[in-house]
């Protein structure tokens, strides 16, 4: 997937794509599929930092 978002990128910078209109909303669905898979995990793993914000700590790196 990081390929293919290089491979648009450089050609929406050239102005020249060889993607269709179809491609590119399949490509933002797959995209917008990923961003919610990230942000459900990220609500499960919340309860990593949870207790260490409510004791003024801040998440270890």
């Amino acid at each position: 997937m990081q390929t293919t978002i290089k491979e648009v990128a450089g050609q929406l910078e050239q102005g020249k794509t060889d993607i269709s209109a179809k491609g590119l909303e399949d490509m933002k669905h797959d995209f917008l599929d990923m961003l919610k898979a990230i942000l459900w995990m990220l609500d499960g793993a919340k309860y990593l930092w949870e207790n260490q914000q409510e004791n003024g700590n801040a998440p270890a790196d």
